[in-house]
C-alpha cells in the first residue's frame, strides 16, 4: 500500500524531471546541453531546490553534488 509520503514524493520527483524537461526539450526528446546556458540553467534550478532541501551543496568546474547535512554519505 502507497503512503502520503510516497505519494507526495513521486509528486515532487516528477514536477522536477517534468520541469527539467521544459527547460531542456530538444525537439522530440530531451538532450543534455552540455556546458551551455540550459544546463546552467538546468543545475541552478537544481541547486535551489537542494538549497530548499538544507542538502550540501559543493560546486567545481565542472559539477555540483548533494550531500546530506551531518551525513558521510553523499551522491555524485
Amino acid at each position: 500500500m502507497v503512503g502520503d509520503l510516497q505519494r507526495d514524493g513521486v509528486k515532487f520527483c516528477r514536477s522536477i524531471f517534468d520541469t527539467v524537461r521544459k527547460m531542456s526539450a530538444d525537439g522530440l526528446g530531451v538532450t543534455r546541453q552540455g556546458y551551455s546556458k540550459t544546463e546552467t540553467e538546468v543545475l541552478e534550478y537544481l541547486k535551489t531546490i537542494g538549497q530548499e532541501l538544507a542538502l550540501e551543496i559543493n560546486t567545481d568546474l565542472a559539477r555540483f553534488w548533494w550531500r546530506c547535512p551531518s551525513s558521510s554519505f553523499s551522491y555524485e
